[in-house]
């Protein structure tokens, strides 16, 4: 099984995978890797990425917050499971990867 982390978007609408080696950009610009389109997000939000089994985030605009501590921008900071983290105004849980992919909601979650 491949190594890496879910991110879950607790409003249940930009959750995502990231695997060893990914690399991704979240931000509005149509050519990011995880694209939220929201006028108050920046091209280029923040950028996700997996190297030697460990999560990194990495925040251009300083609007990133992991369990409610505000991160400084352009430093990656290391996350893991069971961190919450707010990219603007968008949560996400940090979860252990799925072997289905994307974990599904299960009956009692939120929708």
């Amino acid at each position: 099984m491949p190594t890496g982390l879910q991110f879950i978007d607790l409003a249940g609408n930009h959750s995502f995978v990231v695997l060893e080696g990914d690399l991704f950009i979240v931000g509005r610009n149509p050519d990011a890797d995880i694209q939220i389109d929201k006028s108050y997000f920046h091209r280029k939000q923040v950028e996700v990425s997996y190297r030697n089994g460990e999560c990194f985030v990495t925040d251009y605009w300083c609007r990133l917050f992991v369990n409610g501590k505000a991160i400084p921008p352009d430093i990656p900071y290391s996350v893991k499971v069971g961190d919450g983290v707010c990219i603007a105004d968008v949560d996400f849980e940090v979860r252990p990867l799925h072997p289905d992919g994307i974990e599904q909601m299960h009956d009692g979650d939120e929708t």
